[in-house]
């Protein structure tokens, strides 16, 4: 396939290559040394409601097949189905209040350890913004 490889990202791509859309996007890499506060709860939270949604949809299923496991939030009581809706909505939100719970307690000592390991290493598909461009782009929202 003229040097192409199978590398998992998809088909008829090289090493390093990512197809998204009708363009070709080449992976870099990043040595991390320092990230601002807001961006590591951004990348916590987005963590956590992505485990809460995965949770969620297996605590949905859990429910659905056993349709006499109850739920209750304060004083509702629901089994079934709408225990499985329940968890289903209330699952992410719950894991993204404590993935900000552990950003901010977590925050420091990550610090700490990109600091004493000189940073590590990122790689993957990343775009360049500079603060002229985030500015003209919050004025016009």
């Amino acid at each position: 396939m003229d040097g192409a490889e199978d590398t998992g990202i998809g088909w008829g791509t090289k090493r390093g290559e990512k197809i998204v859309g009708s363009e070709k996007q080449r992976h870099h890499r990043v040595q991390l040394h320092y990230l601002k506060i807001s961006s590591y709860m951004k990348l916590c939270v987005a963590a956590g409601v992505s485990l809460g949604l995965l949770v969620g949809v297996l605590k949905f299923f859990i429910a659905i097949l056993n349709l006499t496991s109850p739920v209750q939030i304060g004083s509702i009581v629901a089994a079934g189905f709408l225990a499985g809706l329940f968890t289903l909505i209330a699952t992410p939100i719950m894991f993204g209040f404590s993935a900000v719970l552990f950003s901010l307690v977590s925050y420091y000592p990550t610090m700490l350890f990109l600091r004493k390991k000189n940073g590590f290493l990122l790689e993957g598909v990343f775009d360049a913004v500079d603060a002229a461009e985030q500015e003209e782009a919050g004025k016009s929202t």
